[in-house]
């Protein structure tokens, strides 16, 4: 029997700076793997110490 759904995982980390965090662009990077047939399943935060995140990871799924 044959998946009937594939996933990936797409890890999109902050770029910080002096002072400051910048979030990833979701945009590029859902619209990139739209173009592939992915689709965007859930994003998880993942927490560092101290509750601090330093990155977002998507969860894509598509028809193989």
């Amino acid at each position: 029997m044959s998946a009937r759904l594939e996933y990936k995982t797409v890890s999109l980390d902050f770029k910080i700076g002096l002072m400051q965090k910048t979030y990833p662009d979701f945009d590029a990077a859902l619209n990139q793997a739209a173009t592939e047939g992915w689709r965007l399943v859930q994003v998880l935060e993942p927490a560092k110490g101290m509750g601090e995140t330093s990155k977002f990871i998507l969860i894509l799924e598509r028809k193989p």
